[in-house]
């Protein structure tokens, strides 16, 4: 076990707990998680984004989780800014075993390490880059498995395009 989950928890701020369990369905209507590559052993960029009952309760609760991790690690820095005209905020180390960057895009609260991620799910809300839904194998494969199926629990979609990459 290379503690991975438990790396990436961390370098979110988005540890797994019963408090979650009990608020995140009251908050969160649905979560995609994305990464750049599939080195999540080792280190990728990786990205959740939670679509939101409430945008500014789950903003606040994710930038409060990140409050907390800042102040149990004295290295951990306190950032905002702007990409791509999109507000962020959040906390970084320097080791980045703590790096969590926040920004809201429409009804979505999108928690990443990487600023370069956060750019490129800015230009898919702004249709300015393909996003994965418009790609004719999630399509297929969407109207296949369909969401809200009583037997679905999750959907892994990796593009012909990133297959031929990884090839």
């Amino acid at each position: 076990d290379a503690m991975t989950v438990a790396r990436y928890q961390k370098q979110l701020c988005l540890p797994l707990t019963s408090v979650g369990r009990l608020i995140g369905p009251r908050l969160v209507d649905s979560i995609a998680v994305t990464g750049s590559d599939p080195y999540f052993r080792t280190g990728t960029d990786v990205a959740v984004l939670f679509q939101a009952k409430d945008v500014a309760a789950l903003r606040g609760t994710v930038l409060a989780q990140i409050a907390m991790a800042r102040e149990s690690d004295p290295g951990a820095k306190s950032v905002t800014g702007t990409v791509a005209g999109v507000e962020y905020s959040g906390a970084v180390t320097t080791d980045r075993s703590i790096c969590a960057y926040v920004a809201t895009l429409g009804d979505a609260v999108v928690v990443t390490n990487s600023l370069k991620q956060l750019e490129q799910l800015v230009g898919a809300h702004e249709r300015k880059v393909p996003a994965l839904s418009s790609l004719p194998e999630y399509t297929f494969f969407r109207d296949r498995y369909r969401r809200g199926d009583a037997d679905e629990s999750a959907l892994l979609i990796l593009s012909d395009a990133t297959i031929r990459r990884w090839c």
